[in-house]
């Protein structure tokens, strides 16, 4: 497939697409349903003769909104596949960059360790069904900015989501002096199958530009490791990106971050909640 443009003159989201050469008829199928919805797409495969693949992925990716990897028998046993899109700095690169990662389950193999974290679609029993449904996912994409929200709206955003997650969370609570946005409890099964119930404080942090700073993930650094020897976890909850420096705090903290990133793309597994608070904003 000849190389199609990227987004960035005509207000048009794009999606970068990495595949192995034997997926090539998924990810073309793939690109062009996109298409169809008003998405540009770029495949990995474009890079022309003479040209430096990591030179022109970069260039490519500096202008997308997605990055798609086709995750199957053939990438997974793939050399370039492995040292190109599955090292955990270029899924770290993508993730600093603000870029949601959508990883495609193609067949019966085990997820990259690289992207275990990262909640897969499933195209595995039904391609075509699942490719419809994820063109009808990424769809409303188009709409999702943070920054059209002001701080209130972005708050609201999260208490739907929450509830559409199934959550009853409680609204504006003060644990030992200090308010938090939400307070939940969270259920999950011992190995022995037995149920163990957390409560999770979560605070929401709206910025319509720029990053959280590092005194902001120290602050609630600290209060998750104090929190935690009272059985009781933290969750910030933002719309914008951590820097490096604060991500280095993160590796040795208990808090559990939600970046704009990955909001994002949960976001994109409940198209009625971008309807509901992106629906005026829609990019023509």
């Amino acid at each position: 497939m000849t190389e199609e443009p990227i987004a960035g003159t005509d207000g048009r989201k794009s999606v970068f697409v990495s595949y192995a050469q034997q997926d090539r008829a998924t990810a073309q199928l793939l690109a062009m349903r996109l298409q169809d919805v008003g998405m540009d797409v770029w495949l990995d495969t474009s890079v022309q003769p003479g040209e430096v693949w990591r030179d022109v992925v970069d260039r490519k990716l500096g202008m997308s909104d997605y990055f798609i990897a086709l995750i199957s028998s053939a990438s997974v046993n793939s050399k370039h596949f492995h040292e190109e899109v599955l090292r955990r700095d270029f899924i770290r690169g993508l993730s600093d960059r603000s870029i949601p990662i959508i990883p495609i389950l193609l067949d019966d193999v085990e997820v990259p360790p690289s992207m275990r974290d990262i909640l897969y679609l499933d195209f595995r029993a039904d391609p075509r069904a699942a490719m419809e449904r994820l063109v009808a996912t990424l769809a409303p994409a188009i709409d999702i900015d943070f920054s059209v929200l002001s701080p209130y709206q972005f708050e609201e955003l999260v208490a739907d989501l929450l509830a559409s997650l199934g959550y009853e969370a409680e609204r504006e609570v003060v644990v030992q002096g200090r308010n938090f946005d939400f307070h939940l409890t969270f259920t999950r099964s011992d190995p022995f199958g037995g149920s163990i119930a957390e409560d999770w404080l979560i605070e929401v942090k709206h910025y319509s530009s720029g990053r959280l700073s590092v005194a902001v993930i120290t602050e609630f650094a600290n209060l998750a490791t104090l929190m935690r020897d009272q059985k009781t976890q933290i969750a910030l909850v933002t719309s914008s990106q951590v820097t490096s420096a604060a991500r280095e705090i993160l590796r040795q903290a208990p808090l559990r971050l939600v970046e704009g990133v990955e909001l994002k793309r949960i976001l994109l597994t409940r198209p009625e909640l971008v309807r509901k608070h992106f629906g005026g904003q829609r990019i023509k």
